[in-house]
């Protein structure tokens, strides 16, 4: 693994140049530094600066100016040291055009009210300056259509112009159960219009993630009943037993349609029975459903140690209704101390694809 210090400099020319918002950036830069450098990286070590350029480029008279608002240069620090991120960049190999199904995260709502202890994404907001107050979600649509080359409408929000399936994660800075009902229209309408124009143009579709812990408050009564949306995942995250109503709540939210539906065990603070597990395969087919289950990270205050007790019965009843099951690199040693097989395994709609979640 490659040493951060390496990719220190002095030189005030080290930066980028993107068109990619603030929140977009920030979730980047810190993937790449993340999965280049270990998860052992001290997130609050890292410094992420834009500056506008609009001044540099008006010299240039064939650049279209309307643009330049949205051209910004980035700098980025690691402990106070400025880091040649092109140089980090190229080294690894990254190609931001040629996303290979990778995940690609975009977050149209920034805040969540859900206020868990053990929250993550808040600490990540407020250090970057993401948002104002997180508890506070705000959309940032709504989005629109565009005339794309080919004549066609397309959607603003998603490309369709790639050949290479993307996999969208679109909650990583909110709670997609608390959303406003003409925002979770709004982006819906902007996935289901992508993925029409992806079929008729024969390219492999893209999927999309919503997560959320209040299933209670999705609202997709504007979808036709019976639309077909297996690349679209609605995500439920159960923590702990007791919250085990909520896979209930998903199912009778989504069973008039066709989604792709995950049940994330993450982080596990108790023991989990498997409740409304054979209903959801029953619901959906165990090819459109999947479990994914993980431990709680990092030190905060009251952190629970996971033990392979807590999810045993979960991991004998997915193969028994044949849904898969990927388990997190952070509980594989207790799943092998068990004597269990280590599993990575993904749903239909995504195999043979690497999906990062």
């Amino acid at each position: 693994m490659p040493d951060i210090k390496d990719y220190y400099t002095e030189a005030i020319s080290a930066s980028v140049i993107t068109m990619l918002e603030r929140p977009e950036i920030v979730s980047r830069v810190a993937a790449i530094l993340l999965r280049t450098f270990g998860p052992t990286l001290d997130t609050s070590k890292i410094s992420i600066d834009t500056f506008a350029v609009r001044e540099e480029l008006e010299e240039y008279r064939d650049i279209n100016h309307d643009k330049f608002h949205s051209i910004k240069k980035v700098q980025v620090r690691y402990d106070g040291n400025l880091i040649m991120i092109s140089k980090l960049m190229k080294d690894i190999g990254y190609d931001a055009s040629k996303p290979s199904g990778s995940m690609k995260v975009y977050n149209p709502v920034i805040g969540c009210p859900v206020g868990c202890r053990y929250c993550f994404t808040k600490q990540f907001s407020d250090h970057f300056g993401l948002a104002e107050d997180f508890r506070k979600p705000e959309f940032r649509g709504p989005y629109g259509f565009v005339t794309g080359l080919d004549g066609e409408s397309h959607p603003e929000l998603f490309d369709v112009i790639s050949d290479t399936p993307i996999d969208w994660f679109l909650t990583s800075l909110s709670d997609f159960g608390c959303w406003r009902p003409e925002w979770q229209e709004n982006v819906f309408g902007q996935l289901m219009a992508a993925t029409e124009l992806k079929k008729r143009a024969g390219k492999p579709l893209d999927t999309y993630t919503f997560l959320t812990k209040c299933p209670q408050g999705i609202d997709l009564s504007f979808i036709e009943p019976g639309t077909e949306l297996t690349n679209v995942v609605l995500s439920c995250t159960v923590d702990m037993n007791k919250n085990t109503g909520r896979i209930k709540t998903l199912i009778d939210k989504a069973k008039h349609f066709h989604p792709t539906v995950l049940i994330t065990y993450e982080p596990v603070l108790d023991r989990i029975e498997p409740k409304y597990l054979d209903e959801l395969a029953e619901t959906f087919g165990p090819e459109n459903t999947w479990v994914v289950i993980g431990r709680e990270i990092g030190n905060a205050a009251g952190r629970v140690e996971f033990e392979f007790g807590f999810v045993k019965d979960l991991i004998d009843k997915c193969p028994e209704l044949g849904i898969p099951i990927k388990m997190k690199p952070t509980i594989k040693q207790h799943i092998k101390d068990a004597g269990y097989e280590f599993l990575e395994q993904h749903p239909s709609c995504m195999m043979g694809r690497k999906l990062n979640f």
